[in-house]
């Protein structure tokens, strides 16, 4: 999917949509099943859903 993402989607500009790479600050899953099972996901959409704002590290 990152591969193609900004082919198709991130050239549109979609101020609602936003991409981010992994392992990262906001995840450390490098997998798309690994996701649900990564307490750094986890962590980073509660703080985003409650705050609005992802980690910067």
């Amino acid at each position: 999917m990152e591969k193609s993402f900004e082919q198709y989607i991130g050239r549109l500009g979609l101020k609602n949509v936003r991409a981010w790479s992994s392992p990262a600050g906001a995840s450390q899953s490098s997998t798309g099943g690994g996701f649900d099972g990564d307490q750094t996901t986890r962590d980073s959409l509660t703080r985003l859903i409650k705050t609005g704002k992802l980690p910067t590290a």
